[in-house]
């Protein structure tokens, strides 16, 4: 961690890791599809250097709470 980095407690964490997605996923339709559980404030598919999917993202809920029913209602759904 980095020096001075505020260690967040479970109950704070808003960010989701999203791995598996299909190479054909960009940020917006990821964004949609995790908008079914709560507010997405952002969502992101990592690229690699060449401009192509890692396939896999990242999205940022407004609460833990959203971020926790995503976790459980849509595992396994992308």
């Amino acid at each position: 961690m980095q020096q001075g980095a505020k260690r967040l407690r479970p109950e704070e964490i808003t960010r989701v890791f999203i791995g598996g997605l299909s190479y054909s996923t960009d940020w917006q339709s990821l964004k949609d599809h995790f908008s079914q559980v709560g507010e997405v404030e952002f969502a992101s598919v990592l690229m690699k250097p060449d401009g192509t999917s890692k396939g896999c993202g990242m999205v940022n809920y407004h609460s833990h709470e959203e971020a926790a029913t995503a976790v459980a209602q849509l595992n396994e759904s992308v």
